[in-house]
């Protein structure tokens, strides 16, 4: 950020008391006999720069035939002169009471010289004032004929003109900063009604910015680190930091639950709610923090038939944990969750089948149920239990059904019946005939402690009977083309 600082040439003495900055051109006007009272006004510079403060010279000196050197203090048609010839003569002016920032580099010194001559070939040189010596480039100007009630300005220097020097805000701070000016000393007479001094610097800056995705919370948001502790309204906003050393910062965003985090830096550095960035000569660096707000979930445990004795352990993973829901069922909220992806998972009960179902996105699963938390999201995930009884355990089955092809449908029958279905490892279905079968298919079903079984092992025994052979070729599909049903169905055998 550039910046300027003017000080202009209007009082007398050392020891003055020092007087409030201003944000327009100050300008001082003062009583002589060593007493300065002054009253500031402020300036803007070009560039659109930022402007300081800026106060008046304190000590004047003079040497060898520099007379009312006090004149040169206010531009008031009320000059300094010299009319002598001896080239070790000066007029020097210093203690402007600048106050830059001791962060800022600086650019550049303008010095606005009211001057005149009584010839045109009287010239003025001019060299700037470092700890109370002449210091770095001098610069020469011609004067306007003119006597001191007339006198022009005379523009030395630049806003990227050091005058050959290596300055600091703590050089120009200083009560014994200031210029030097000599007079030629050819004929005529030399006339100095004032001088002004415009510093020109630049500071650094870093702003946060707070921006927000969704419902605010309920306190404003809290940072951290090399900026200090500060805090931004919690619907959003901006925390100016100026005058900053170019330096590297870290920032940090004390966390909120429910809401997360990411930060970027106009100079290109990302993070989360920590972000580190390197703050440079001139930069004004914007650091932007955007939050995004996440919702709830809620599990709900509903059971189909008698319950359990023990009740239903679950995990939600990171952010969910651990929980419990009753045996007979209940539910429990988990709200201000981050958005993202969340895997719930039931611990499985014997005898007993599960099936889940988020609402309102209407995803199904089974003991796993895995959602995508949005922001704003409301979501309601329902594990439903039931109690499959004696088919309760693993890879149990029972038939539902059986066709034969009978050689004598009128004299002949056929039927399956389900036994010995406790939770045992082998299960066994039987089938009975009275009569010559040419070929048969039996329906069955297999459930497993989480829903449907899609594979088993089967093997088949003959037993009772002469004769005849018995096989089996696998697992399929009920043939409807190759064994359809009878008009009134197939046998029902379910018990």
């Amino acid at each position: 950020m550039k910046r300027l600082v003017s000080a202009r040439v209007l009082g007398l003495a050392s020891g003055r008391p020092r007087f409030g900055r201003a944000t327009t051109r100050i300008w001082i006007s003062t009583i002589l006999l060593f007493v300065v009272f002054a009253l500031a006004l402020a300036t803007v510079a070009s560039y659109g720069a930022q402007e300081s403060s800026s106060s008046d010279v304190a000590d004047v000196a003079a040497k060898n035939r520099w007379t009312g050197e006090a004149n040169a203090k206010t531009v008031n048609a009320s000059c300094a002169s010299y009319n002598g010839t001896n080239s070790d003569n000066y007029l020097m002016l210093t203690d402007y009471d600048f106050s830059i920032p001791t962060t800022a580099r600086i650019d550049g010194v303008v010095v606005d010289l009211t001057m005149g001559s009584t010839v045109s070939a009287r010239t003025l040189t001019v060299q700037l004032v470092v700890t109370g010596s002449p210091a770095g480039d001098a610069l020469t100007s011609s004067a306007t004929a003119a006597n001191c009630g007339a006198c022009g300005v005379v523009t030395l220097g630049a806003s990227d003109d050091q005058w050959g020097n290596s300055l600091t805000p703590a050089l120009v701070n200083r009560t014994d900063f200031g210029i030097r000016i000599v007079s030629s000393t050819n004929a005529g007479t030399s006339y100095v009604d004032g001088a002004k001094i415009t510093v020109y610097y630049t500071t650094q800056s870093i702003t946060v910015r707070k921006v927000l995705s969704g419902t605010a919370p309920g306190a404003d948001w809290q940072f951290t680190g090399g900026l200090g502790t500060f805090t931004i309204n919690k619907a959003g906003g901006t925390q100016a930091f100026s005058d900053l050393a170019a330096n590297t910062y870290t920032i940090t965003e004390t966390a909120k639950p429910g809401y997360t985090c990411s930060s970027a830096c106009s100079g290109g550095e990302t993070g989360d709610r920590s972000i580190t960035v390197d703050l440079y000569r001139g930069d004004d660096l914007t650091v932007t923090f955007t939050n995004v707000a996440g919702g709830s979930i809620t599990v709900k445990k509903v059971v189909v038939g008698a319950a359990p004795t023990t009740n239903w352990s679950f995990n939600g993973g990171t952010g969910i944990g651990a929980f419990t829901l009753p045996s007979g069922g209940g539910e429990t909220t988990f709200s201000n969750l981050p958005i993202g992806s969340y895997a719930i998972v039931e611990t499985a009960k014997t005898e007993y089948a599960c099936e889940s179902r988020t609402l309102p996105d209407g995803e199904s699963g089974g003991a796993t149920m895995l959602v995508e938390l949005h922001s704003g999201d409301n979501l309601t995930v329902t594990f439903t239990n039931t109690k499959v009884g004696q088919c309760g355990c693993p890879n149990s089955f029972y038939s539902t059904g059986m066709w034969a092809d009978l050689v004598d449908p009128d004299t002949e029958t056929a039927a399956a019946y389900n036994g010995n279905l406790t939770c045992a490892s082998v299960h066994h279905i039987r089938v009975k005939t009275t009569g010559e079968i040419r070929r048969s298919y039996l329906k069955f079903n297999l459930v497993g402690q989480s829903g449907p079984v899609t594979s088993a092992t089967l093997s088949i025994t003959k037993t009772g009977g002469a004769g005849g052979e018995v096989g089996i070729y696998g697992l399929s599909a009920w043939p409807d083309a190759s064994a359809p049903n009878p008009a009134g169905g197939f046998l029902d055998t379910t018990q």
